[in-house]
């Protein structure tokens, strides 16, 4: 008969700190200065990353050009959260020709939410909200 293990009783503190980082900095700084949504750009690659980052991950090269990314997105995924007992939708937006999406509260939940649905990046005060502008799949 295997011999019974006792586990470990108690609780350990955690505290940690999160960074954005360089590109993860900057990208907020613009969004709360002038609501605009940049990513960052591989012209050897052809490739756009939203999130921006500082180095593109398929040639290693210094990622220095910054772009506006504009336009509608079309929503990838979503889930439904229960903050405080409240439920919240948590939605990904992603945009045609850039690598990666954001991720935001969805304003207009209660629309019936389809994944491919058109969504609109609404910025204000450095906040990120999607709206959902109609309803066809895609």
């Amino acid at each position: 008969m295997p011999k019974k293990v006792e586990g470990w009783k108690g609780s350990i503190s955690l505290e940690y700190r999160y960074t954005a980082g360089v590109a993860g900095e900057r990208f907020f700084k613009e969004l709360k200065k002038s609501g605009r949504l940049m990513a960052t750009r591989c012209e050897a690659c052809d490739v756009t990353y939203l999130p921006p980052r500082i180095y593109c991950e398929r040639c290693l090269g210094r990622l220095d050009k910054w772009v506006e990314v504009k336009g509608p997105a079309f929503l990838y995924s979503y889930t439904v959260t229960h903050p405080a007992g409240k439920p919240e939708v948590v939605g990904l937006a992603k945009f045609k020709g850039v690598e990666g999406g954001v991720l935001a509260l969805i304003a207009n939940s209660k629309e019936r939410l389809r994944i491919g649905s058109t969504v609109r990046v609404l910025t204000k005060d450095g906040r990120m909200e999607l709206s959902v502008q109609e309803k066809k799949t895609r």
